[in-house]
């Protein structure tokens, strides 16, 4: 899924190994509301 991409993303951007990504996803959607 796309979510599933930019998680992978992030992880290898900023080396998010084990990170909750959780918490960039929910800002992300934050955004777009």
């Amino acid at each position: 899924s796309y979510l599933r991409f930019i998680e992978n993303r992030l992880r290898e951007s900023f080396g998010f190994e084990g990170t909750p990504i959780r918490l960039v996803v929910r800002a992300r959607k934050e955004e777009e509301q």
